[in-house]
């Protein structure tokens, strides 16, 4: 199948064959980052992902108590803006954006009770 645009140039990677050479390997054109029994009784970063351009991010979460989350953007994975949507109280987290930044992060903003956990993903496509 022809490329047909610059963002699927970067759905082009590499790998290494059984004779250790780097071959070409064409991405389905979905990157995902999942967790599971993430800690989410401190404030702190849940899961971050390279969108790698792609235009539409999935994210679920679930989790045994409910906490405060943010889910920032970043060009350059180092300076976070936003958040562009938070969550109050949550437990579970299901929702699909339109997005534009290079990376993305869903991080706890006001920590469960101790020891809580969560499981969940973030997909760009």
């Amino acid at each position: 199948m022809p490329l047909r645009s610059d963002s699927d140039v970067s759905d082009i990677e590499s790998a290494t064959d059984a004779e250790g050479n780097q071959v070409p390997v064409a991405n389905d054109g979905t990157y995902a980052a999942e967790f599971d029994g993430e800690p989410i009784d401190a404030e702190g970063t849940v899961v971050e992902l390279d969108t790698r351009g792609k235009s539409t991010l999935d994210v679920g979460l679930s989790g045994a108590d409910g906490a405060d989350y943010a889910l920032e953007a970043s060009a350059n994975g180092t300076d976070w803006f936003g958040p562009f949507d938070t969550f109050t109280g949550a437990s579970q987290i299901s929702e699909t954006y339109w997005i534009g930044a290079r990376y993305v992060r869903l991080r706890v903003t006001s920590p469960a009770s101790a020891g809580s956990e969560a499981s969940g993903f973030m997909e760009a496509s």
